[in-house]
């Protein structure tokens, strides 16, 4: 009994933890919303900025300056064109790592994950890696860098011009700061357009009472399937937190801070309810989390809403809260 009342102490911190910071992006977002801004998503992030030495065989050596916006995840790179995407994002700080991506011709994404290197302060290994667009990370290595601080010793905006001959690049040497001329890298095969097994099956969309569509982890399809009685424990004792939630996401100045979002959790998907729509993000986070924790028995269910269920009318801002109204 000890055990579950721990443990029932710890869920409940974590979801006080989760309301306190919930609230303080809402409470941020209230302001800006005043202004016309939008809910940053990174609020702990300061403005920071590193200019780096590029070498590798992602592109030629050059100088760029990489920045993380303050309050935001946003990453940009500037300078030199090394073959590194131009943007990305960072979740705690350039110095925990950030990705890189971009887009490049039919179809194929680059993805670039920089880490500091144990081995040597303030230097990152970069590696990129394709794929399919939307598609999930391929094995397939594209390339590797490496981002050394600029400094005295070594700062490749010093080095003399390298004019290289037909069929070379210039690119870095071990134990150089300045790049030498070689042979380009062979370029890896773009990854195959994945095949979808389940393109042709046809899943079923109802089920008799008593019974909801549910993941089981196998298949194509969700099935018919009966939650458990602790599910079901689980989901009641889950709403009351729910409720709590939802109500500190509705704070709107006018009917365009409003809109209708379906929220899915493990306890269970909910139809579209009202909505500020500078809270949408944290609030599937949020909410994904703690269901996550506490309805550990359930099995995901497929988001399903009745005609009397679904939300009608339109979203509006009355008395500083987001609601559903019909004309």
């Amino acid at each position: 009994m000890l055990v579950v009342e721990q443990s029932g102490e710890k869920t409940m911190k974590r979801w006080v933890a989760q309301k306190l910071e919930l609230v303080a992006l809402i409470a941020t977002g209230a302001s800006l919303v005043a202004h016309g801004g939008d809910i940053p998503t990174c609020v702990l992030n300061d403005a920071e900025s590193i200019t780096v030495n590029v070498t590798g065989d992602c592109g030629p050596a050059g100088v760029v300056t990489i920045k993380l916006g303050d309050a935001s995840c946003s990453v940009s790179v500037s300078g030199d064109q090394t073959g590194l995407p131009r943007s990305g994002h960072s979740s705690n700080g350039l110095s925990s790592g950030f990705t890189l991506r971009a887009e490049e011709a039919d179809g194929i994404e680059r993805e670039c994950s920089a880490k500091k290197q144990a081995d040597a302060e303030d230097t990152y290994k970069l590696s990129c890696f394709v794929r399919r667009k939307g598609g999930s990370p391929s094995s397939t290595l594209a390339c590797e860098a490496q981002l050394s601080p600029v400094s005295d010793g070594c700062d490749l905006r010093q080095c003399a011009p390298l004019a290289c001959p037909d069929g070379q690049e210039p690119r870095s040497a071990a134990g150089a700061c300045c790049p030498v001329c070689v042979d380009p890298p062979l370029q890896p095969e773009p990854p195959p357009v994945p095949v979808d097994a389940c393109a042709d099956v046809e899943c079923p969309s109802a089920c008799p009472e008593g019974q909801e569509l549910a993941f089981t982890g196998s298949g194509c399809c969700a099935q018919c399937t009966t939650q458990s009685a602790a599910c079901f424990e689980q989901r009641d004792a889950f709403e009351p937190e729910l409720a709590a939630t939802l109500a500190l996401t509705r704070a709107c100045e006018t009917d365009l801070d409003c809109t209708f979002s379906s929220l899915w959790t493990r306890c269970g998907p909910r139809c579209p309810v009202p909505i500020a729509r500078n809270a949408i993000d944290m609030t599937h986070e949020t909410l994904r989390l703690a269901g996550e924790e506490a309805c550990v028995d359930c099995l995901p269910a497929e988001p399903h809403c009745s005609s009397e269920q679904y939300m009608t009318g339109r979203p509006a801002c009355v008395d500083g809260s987001c609601v559903g109204i019909k004309d």
